[in-house]
């Protein structure tokens, strides 16, 4: 029996620099996620800090261009929280 397939995803880290509405934070990534083809499920304990998400591409891998996509949505929330995303990994890896 062969190894299952990764699953090639990036995680997002998110520690707030001020107060932040998480919930318009997550709705916007959400909505960003749903307009280009990519999944976002959250990682983690329910209110840990830094909140954090995997991203990956629905049917498909995650590729360099959704990493890119990523770290702009990022850049437009940097006055509120400091925005890591990881390297491509394999997030299946990280599951359960």
């Amino acid at each position: 029996m062969s190894a299952p397939c990764p699953t090639l995803g990036y995680t997002i880290s998110v520690e707030p620099r001020a107060t932040v509405d998480f919930s318009a934070l997550a709705d916007d990534l959400r909505r960003l996620a749903v307009a280009n083809g990519l999944v976002v499920s959250r990682h983690g304990p329910r209110d840990p800090r830094p909140l954090a998400f995997e991203v990956t591409r629905e049917g498909s891998q995650a590729t360099q261009a959704d990493r890119e996509l990523l770290l702009n949505w990022a850049a437009r929330w940097n006055r509120v929280a400091m925005i890591s995303v990881s390297d491509l990994e394999d997030v299946s890896s990280a599951e359960g």
